[in-house]
């Protein structure tokens, strides 16, 4: 896991009423830590990320939360969407064309979690937006998904936009 060091953002936007940056415009809700960086290339070329949790996000993370949710304590949520380059060709994949929210209890499944931790639950949706291919990974810790806390999630990608971005 390395340092999500990047070229547009890497910082805590904690009482920042909106952040934009590598083609993410976010409206901050209170109590959340939101980044949007791109890695530094390491051999290929590397698109945008974004983070969002309601605890710390730690300096070293992977891109889908190692690091973050081992730390998470009921309540608590995390959230990732990854750009995985400019749709060039339609697939199966990422058939979706708008993005996945807002998502349901339903939607989460402990199975879905690349790490398996108790009392956790996830959910990973593909899709397409803005002219690019884009991965919603977004876990859940506590008992159950729903209420407030699944509100609050909805609440941070409702005000989520996505525009066209393309590697400089």
């Amino acid at each position: 896991m390395s340092a999500p060091t990047g070229e547009a953002f890497s910082g805590a936007v904690s009482g920042s009423p909106r952040l934009e940056a590598l083609g993410f415009t976010v409206a901050v809700p209170p109590g959340w830590d939101l980044r949007i960086y791109r890695r530094r290339p390491g051999g290929g070329e590397t698109y945008p990320i974004l983070h969002a949790a309601t605890l710390p996000l730690p300096p070293n993370r992977g891109d889908f939360g190692g690091g973050v949710v081992e730390r998470m304590r009921p309540g608590d949520l995390f959230a990732a969407v990854l750009d995985y380059g400019p749709l060039r060709q339609p697939t199966p994949l990422f058939a979706a064309t708008r993005p996945p929210w807002p998502l349901r209890p339903s939607d989460f499944r402990p199975s879905v979690l690349h790490r398996a931790l108790g009392g956790q639950t996830g959910t990973q949706r593909f899709f397409c937006a803005a002219g690019r291919k884009l991965c919603l990974y977004a876990v859940l810790a506590g008992a159950r998904p729903g209420g407030t806390t699944l509100g609050r999630l909805n609440e941070l990608l409702a005000g989520l936009t996505i525009g066209p971005w393309s590697p400089p």
